[in-house]
């Protein structure tokens, strides 16, 4: 996919980047993704990447950012190793533990620096080294902008990028332009503002699996829930603060995500459109999810809804299944009467095992409130017995069956 994106933009030329050398990277790339992680892996670098490709080939992006070669390049190769070698554990949790990260990186930003660090080690080894036709001060330059978009990935800088953008989006309205311009200023200038935009348009990406269709959507909240679900396991066993949204047992996913939605990706996305008119169906997506989890909110589909969740709902419902079950057979091994339950361990079973249990309990109280006449009709010197009655369930319907008669018979 890299190399279709690359080529997309011309970028995938000998006077760039040097050819050989963009499959090994490739290849090295996402081999240093985590499989285990169950969202930031390479599918997530893939999926950010494809993003931010949607939004500078359905805009005039290029234009408004006056970007150069090297700052679609290094935009782009940012994406695809912006989360790379992340372990499923964020910030906080790093610097909660005082983690290898928190203790290297200085508690700030660990896991984006820590991507920044790595793709670059990458990038300068020899098999891999796609930027070895630059010159000294053309890698300086795609070296600051690609550490700077990483870096804005992290969203402890969610506020501080957002509010750039507003006042840059303010500045062109009042000036009543017709579309979005960068200050003007000095090239030192025209970096920085570039570089707000660039930062801004990878946040951006890094959000955008919210702003997909629902079906789309609702496949990442899952797998984001569960890595930091997976996550909260983990501080609970070591003792540590349970961080924001990994408490499996309080997150509540659909107003979770009401939630986000209206706090970050509607602002956010909001600004993408005003930037970019013809993004505009990234704002449809986010609304039509939103209404869509709001719909799951008043339909009480509420905290810890995953299918793992689910499996393990429908695991209990099975033990209770089999706990009814292992009861009744108890109950009537003295009797030696099988009550035939059927073994699937949908709700339906549930109910009915859980009502032979009830009837069979009944059934027994009746048995011993008969016994007890008998034996004191007998120390009355009557020697008639009323014979007790069970209800015996089967397949097709039921019987009444007499007791003594059965064990005669048997």
């Amino acid at each position: 996919m890299g190399k279709v994106i690359l080529d997309s933009f011309g970028l995938y030329s000998d006077e760039i980047i040097v050819k050989e050398k963009l499959d090994p990277f490739l290849v090295s790339i996402s081999n240093q993704y985590f499989k285990t992680t169950l969202y930031h892996n390479s599918m997530h670098g893939a999926d950010v990447t494809q993003s931010l490709c949607l939004y500078f080939l359905n805009s005039n992006a290029e234009e408004i950012c006056q970007s150069l070669v090297l700052d679609l390049l290094g935009i782009l190769i940012s994406a695809l190793g912006h989360d790379l070698g992340h372990p499923g554990l964020t910030n906080p949790f790093h610097i909660n533990s005082s983690s290898e990260l928190a203790i290297t990186y200085n508690d700030v930003s660990c896991l984006e620096n820590f991507h920044a660090s790595k793709l670059f080690r990458t990038i300068r080894n020899p098999d891999t080294d796609i930027f070895g036709k630059l010159s000294v001060q053309d890698y300086k330059t795609i070296r600051k902008r690609m550490i700077g978009n990483i870096l804005a990935t992290d969203m402890a800088n969610h506020g501080k990028i957002m509010t750039v953008i507003k006042s840059r989006i303010s500045i062109n309205k009042a000036e009543n332009k017709t579309k979005f311009e960068l200050l003007s200023g000095n090239e030192k200038t025209k970096f920085e503002e570039q570089q707000s935009l660039f930062d801004y348009l990878i946040h951006a990406a890094d959000l955008a699996h919210n702003t997909k269709l629902f079906n789309i959507s609702l496949k990442w909240v899952e797998l984001l829930s569960e890595e930091f679900w997976l996550q909260g396991d983990k501080e609970k066993s070591m003792n540590l603060p349970v961080s924001f949204l990994c408490d499996r047992d309080s997150y509540n996913i659909p107003q979770s995500q009401v939630g986000f939605i209206k706090g970050f990706i509607i602002p956010t996305f909001d600004c993408l459109v005003d930037i970019f008119p013809t993004l505009k169906f990234t704002m449809d997506n986010a609304k039509t999810n939103l209404k869509k989890w709001e719909k799951l909110v008043c339909k009480g589909r509420l905290k810890g809804w995953t299918p793992e969740k689910t499996k393990q709902v429908n695991y209990k419902k099975k033990m209770i299944l089999f706990s009814a079950i292992s009861s009744i057979s108890e109950n009537n091994n003295n009797n030696n009467i099988r009550v035939p339950i059927r073994k699937s361990g949908n709700v339906n079973s549930l109910s009915h095992a859980l009502q032979v249990k009830k009837e069979n309990e009944n059934e027994n109280n009746k048995e011993n409130s008969q016994n007890e006449k008998n034996d004191k009709r007998n120390k009355d010197g009557k020697n008639k017995m009323v014979r007790p009655n069970i209800i015996m369930k089967s397949k097709n319907h039921d019987k009444k069956i007499n007791l003594h008669r059965l064990q005669k018979f048997k």
